[in-house]
């Protein structure tokens, strides 16, 4: 357990670890300090609605107290999903009136995060995207959906950056990754080739459980292998991301040692 001050009594997931395992961004549901979301409660869950925090580590290698990204103020629904390989990109999750969607915010010396605008191109679309992870490359991005035509519950899809800058067409990256179940979170490898994602299909052992997949040389993905115990439990787990180096996962537990 990443321990206080990062958790906390209530919920926190979807960690994004920088490259050099300095700074992380998280969503919580915490209590703001100055108690500005007091009345702010997700009338679904009984919870806070979600903010997005950022800590950095001090000198002696300790996690610092999470502060308050400046995007929150007027945003009751915001989760941070990825973040560009020079950390002055956060991709964000938004819900309103029931319509998920993704945005990009990018960092402004002096001024903090910009406010978070929709990405465009085949990304977004009537139904709900939830997540979206940015290649190292940053050339690709993978996201979930649960639009129509996919294989069914939540997807992952993928689009590749075109000549210009912007996306291409949304494909679904397909059998055997993806169930009729759900699959979700996804987080594609600096190797260029492993994919870790959350699906409550497969051989799960409960709930979600974390899965890797990699690319074979023919370009294909090859069958799902479930992370095992001990990360997996008969609960959730999920929001799996990898240090560059491999040597160290972050992910978010319902199970594992709650604060």
């Amino acid at each position: 357990n990443l321990g206080k001050p990062i958790n906390t009594q209530y919920s926190e997931y979807s960690p994004i670890i920088g490259f050099d395992e300095n700074s992380i961004f998280f969503t919580s549901r915490r209590r703001r300090e100055d108690d500005s979301n007091l009345g702010d409660i997700d009338v679904t869950t009984g919870l806070h609605y979600e903010d997005i925090y950022a800590s950095f580590k001090n000198l002696n290698g300790q996690w610092m107290e999470p502060e308050l990204i400046n995007i929150n103020t007027s945003d009751r629904r915001s989760s941070v999903v990825s973040m560009s390989t020079n950390g002055a990109m956060l991709y964000i999750y938004k819900s309103e009136e029931d319509d998920g969607n993704i945005y990009l915010s990018e960092f402004e010396i002096g001024t903090g995060w910009s406010e978070p605008t929709l990405i465009g191109s085949d990304v977004n679309s009537e139904a709900n995207e939830f997540y979206a992870n940015i290649a190292y490359h940053e050339n690709i991005l993978y996201f979930t959906s649960d639009r129509k035509g996919g294989i069914g519950g939540k997807d992952i899809y993928y689009v590749r950056r075109l000549p210009d800058g912007t996306w291409g067409e949304a494909k679904n990256i397909g059998k055997p990754v993806n169930t009729p179940y759900d699959e979700d979170v996804p987080y594609f490898h600096p190797d260029d080739r492993t994919m870790f994602f959350a699906s409550n299909g497969h051989k799960s052992m409960g709930g979600y459980d974390i899965f890797y997949a990699q690319l074979g040389e023919d370009s294909l993905w090859e069958e799902p292998v479930n992370i095992g115990y001990p990360i997996n439990s008969t609960d959730d787990d999920h929001s799996y991301i990898a240090s560059p180096d491999g040597e160290r996962g972050y992910y978010a537990s319902k199970s594992h040692g709650s604060i």
